[in-house]
């Protein structure tokens, strides 16, 4: 058991250390605002379906306003955090957390 502990604590102490890396929180700090972006347009995209949409609920463009607010989010994440990756790889920082954040909002 105190290997087990040995083990996490070291494990969360080398987490720790990376963290504390300058390109680190450029990671972070873009994927953040990937997801400030993906929020702020998801809820753009949904008002604006929801003044245009005055037709029956099985209209079409009622139909396609439901998707939109199912998947716009994520589809959106997953569109901007590919971009934040592929600006950090052109300029040479780490992109790891981006492209794993990409991968997940796209699967979703």
């Amino acid at each position: 058991m105190n290997e087990l502990w040995e083990s996490a604590t070291g494990f969360y102490t080398q987490e720790l250390a990376r963290l504390q890396q300058p390109g680190q929180w450029w990671q972070i700090s873009v994927v953040l605002l990937a997801i400030a972006f993906s929020w702020l347009a998801a809820r753009a995209l949904r008002k604006y379906f929801e003044s245009t949409s005055k037709a029956g609920p099985d209209s079409p463009l009622e139909i396609v306003a439901t998707l939109s607010n199912r998947i716009a989010f994520l589809v959106l994440l997953g569109l901007a955090t590919v971009a934040a990756a592929a600006v950090l790889e052109r300029i040479e920082l780490p992109h790891g957390i981006a492209s794993i954040i990409a991968i997940l909002a796209l699967v979703l």
